[in-house]
Order: C-alpha cells, then structure tokens, then sequence
C-alpha cells in the first residue's frame, strides 16, 4: 500500500481535492444546524450563558482531540483511521487495541448516519406542518419521512460516487451562505415587528440550572454534551485519506478548517437565536420533536419566514447525511479489507467506479433499522443517537491515542503534522483525560430526579456494541492477523 512518495496507494479513486475535502468535513459537522436543534433542550444546563460558554469550552477541548487525531492522520494516511492508529501504537496489544477501536468507530458513524437522517426527517415534517399550521404529526410520518431521506442519500452515494466532491462543495457553499442568510433574517425580522431582543445580561451573565442536579459545575459538564454533537468528529476528513492527494498534508488541512468554520458559525448563531428568542421555557414546554421550528417562529412571527429558514437547515443537513454515509461506508470498506467483520469478502469489493457500493447499501439498511426503533419509540431512538457522541466516538479515539501516549509516542513515523515531543505529551494527555472523564459524565442522566423517562441509556447501548464486537473477536481472534500497511 506504500508509493515512492510515501502516500499510501490504494483501490480507491483519488477524486476528492482539498477544497472539497474541507467541504465535507465542514458539511457532515454541520455544527449551527446541529446546535439550533438541541437549543431548547440544552438551555436547562446553565441557561443561554451554559450553552454558550459550554461551547467554547467544548470546541477547545475537541480541538485538542482534533490535534491528537491530526498527528496521526498526517503520519498513517488510511481509511481505516483509528483502527490502524491503534494497531500500529498498541504494541503487544495492538490487535485487541485496533479491533475495538474499529467496531466502536464503525458502530459510532452507522448511529451518527442515522442521526444526521432523523435530523432531515424531522425537518421535512417541520416544514410541512409550517404550512399547515394544525396538523397533528403522528411518528408513522416522521419514519417514512426517515425510510426516504435514507435511501435517497444511500443510494446517491452508492451510485454517484463520481458526483461526491461536487455536491459536498456545493453542500459546503450552501451551509455558509445559508448561516448568513439565517443570521440576517433572524436579525432583521424582530426590528421590522417592533419586538425587542434579550438584554446583554440574560445572553450573556445569566446562570439558571433547571436540570435537578446540586451542582451547578456539574450540571455545565453534562450540558456540553448539546456541544459535543457539533463538534465531536475529527476524524471525518481522515476516513478519506485514500482518496485524496497528498493525504498527509490535506487531511490536517482539513480538520483545521472544520473546525475554524464549527466554531466561528456555531458562536455566530447561538449568539443570534439567544439574542432574538427568549420564550424558551415554552418551546421546552411545548416537547416538539423539532424545536428549531418554533424558535424560528418565535424569533419571525410568520410561519412562511419559518418554512423558509427551515428549508435553509434541510439542505446542509441533507448533504451532511450524504457525508455521514460516504465516511461510514469507507469504515465498513476499510476493516473489509483486514476481514474484521462478517462477510468481508462481500463488503470489501469495489465497483466500476472504484466506491465501496456494497458497504454503502447495507449502511442504508443498517440506518434504516436503527429507524424502526423511532416508530416504536422515539425515547430509544434518541438513546441510541446519543450514544455516537457520548462514548462510542470518544472510545475510538481514545483506543488510538492512549496508546501513542503510553508507549512514548515511538511508535509510529512522523508526518508532515507532527508536534514537538513536549507538546506532542500535553496534548495527547489532555486529550485521554477529557475523553475518559466525559465518557464517565454523559451516562449521567441530565436531569433529575430519575425515571424511565429520563434515564440515560447510553452506557447500556455502547455495552451491547462492545459485546457484539467482543463475541466477534472471541471467533476470529486465533485466526484473524492483520498486517499494517506501508504509508
């Protein structure tokens, strides 16, 4: 898999520029659109103050994670990412390292696929019932909303791949001029009715914790979890290392300009919604399964000016779901290749176009499962989202990181991004310490007192992940040797 240049050569086609490699990372992070959902929820957590410093805090946590990850990705360019991370620092135990490092990545970006998809649904339906105002949503709607939003970006993905680069550029300019257009709008419409904005205080100094817990520092931790889902995958370029030029260079690139573009849009916004919107106790009272709708009526008072802002969330998140299948076909395609999960051979071929097209449809139907537990109940689906940004991602990175650290960082070639030994320990350090520490915080229920209603199922759901994969390495563990490949 090495190449006289020393970039890895792979099956996949290289048709992803830099340009449209920061466009996907940008889209599928999509971080304002994921933010503006959670608003009404998140503010229980400290209030606008809670949910805006919680973010800076968050995107400076994730941005050290995002470095540890990039120091990586610029030495061992690979699909794979963390799985071959973590065979190559795991030493003696890099084998068990690499193979629960892949399964909880793969597992984290079939849920998080599945996320970014029931975000689409939710919108559709929010856009219809803004147009008909007294319509009564039932959640049979809202999962064929889900079976067609799937399929639609499954099958662009399995059978555009060509197309890719051109709608994530597209994708990166619409989520841009989209978040400007939602900041005017929403800027604009309370001056034209008159209707006054927040003070400086109840944006900015306010503190109200509504969540039950005592502890006003622990109920700001658990709030950073609304955060976290903007802000929490930084390895989204790098699961395209195969398919660019120049990956050890580009990918760092990238995970820069993800994160610049996450925090400077997901700031701008919440500033603006925090500042036009301030009836948020009845948008929570209101337990709509898409918030955003109200806010945004709340903020313009019309509901054409409402469908319309919607429709400038759907279209990012829409392309942001084709990402989410693309990066998390390229995870199922890539352990494929080291027959790490059943059916290997099946899963591991590419088509004519050279795209992993049989990963990508049984990404599609793994999605669309997961979207029958939301017409049973919508509570489980929320629990099994929740679980992608909680744990299953942290672990992935932590599986790949903790080991570079515990081994003295030697055990892998420096790339081109590479930092300098005594910032390279106080990174990686940092970044196992925050990882292990809100593992531990997001099984926290957020509010109390505790109920099946409100229950935190995310450490149950991630444990029966983990044992799914530990069954499957108790199978293949005396046979299965994978081999690093040359970078």
């Amino acid at each position: 898999m090495g190449s006289e240049e020393g970039e890895p050569r792979s099956k996949l086609k290289q048709h992803f520029s830099l340009v449209s490699l920061c466009a996907i990372a940008v889209t599928t992070g999509e971080s304002w659109v994921v933010l503006g959902n959670s608003l009404a929820f998140a503010i229980l957590n400290g209030g606008s103050t809670g949910v805006i410093y919680g973010f800076i805090v968050d995107t400076f946590c994730y941005c050290i994670v995002a470095a540890s990850i990039a120091e990586l990705a610029s030495s061992m360019p690979t699909a794979g990412t963390v799985y071959h991370w973590a065979l190559a620092t795991g030493g003696r135990h890099g084998r068990i390292c690499s193979w629960f490092a892949g399964f909880w990545n793969l597992f984290a970006w079939i849920v998080g696929t599945a996320s970014l998809v029931s975000v689409m649904a939710l919108q559709l339906i929010a856009i219809y019932a803004a147009f008909h105002p007294g319509v009564s949503i039932q959640n049979w709607h809202t999962f064929l909303a889900f079976v067609a939003c799937c399929w639609c970006c499954c099958l662009i993905v399995a059978f555009g791949n060509k197309l890719l680069p051109i709608i994530e550029s597209f994708g990166a300019f619409f989520i841009l001029s989209g978040f400007a257009i939602s900041i005017v709008v929403c800027v604009v419409y309370p001056h034209i009715r008159r209707k006054p904005y927040a003070s400086n205080a109840f944006v900015w100094k306010e503190w109200e914790n509504d969540t039950g817990w005592s502890s006003d520092g622990f109920a700001f931790c658990l709030g950073m979890l609304n955060a976290a889902f903007a802000v929490c995958a930084p390895d989204i370029p790098a699961h395209l290392a195969e398919e660019i030029p120049r990956p050890k260079h580009n990918v760092p690139i990238a995970i820069v300009a993800q994160y610049a573009v996450s925090f400077v849009t997901g700031l701008c916004y919440l500033v603006t919604i925090f500042y036009v919107t301030t009836d948020f106790a009845t948008i929570a009272a209101a337990n709509s399964a898409f918030p955003l709708a109200l806010i945004y009526l709340e903020a313009t008072g019309s509901h054409s000016a409402t469908a319309g802002l919607l429709v400038l969330t759907f279209i990012p998140t829409f392309i942001g779901a084709i990402g989410a299948f693309t990066i998390a076909s390229r995870t199922i395609w890539a352990l494929s290749r080291d027959d790490v999960v059943p059916a290997s051979n099946f899963f591991a071929r590419l088509d004519a176009s050279q795209a992993p097209r049989n990963a990508t449809i049984f990404v599609g139907l793994a999605t669309t499962a997961l979207g029958c537990t939301f017409l049973n109940s919508a509570r489980a689906f929320n629990a099994i989202v929740s679980s992608f940004v909680s744990i299953l991602t942290s672990l992935s990175y932590l599986a790949a990181i903790l080991p570079n650290l515990l081994g003295g960082r030697r055990g892998i070639t420096p790339g081109p991004f590479w930092m300098p030994k005594w910032i390279g320990f106080a990174v990686n350090t940092f970044s196992c310490l925050y990882l292990i520490v809100f593992i531990v915080i997001f099984c926290f229920p957020a509010t109390l007192p505790v109920s099946t209603e409100n229950m935190n199922y995310a450490s149950v759901i991630v444990s029966g992940f983990t044992l799914i994969a530990a069954v499957w390495w108790m199978v293949k563990r005396d046979t299965w040797m994978p081999e690093l490949p040359e970078f």
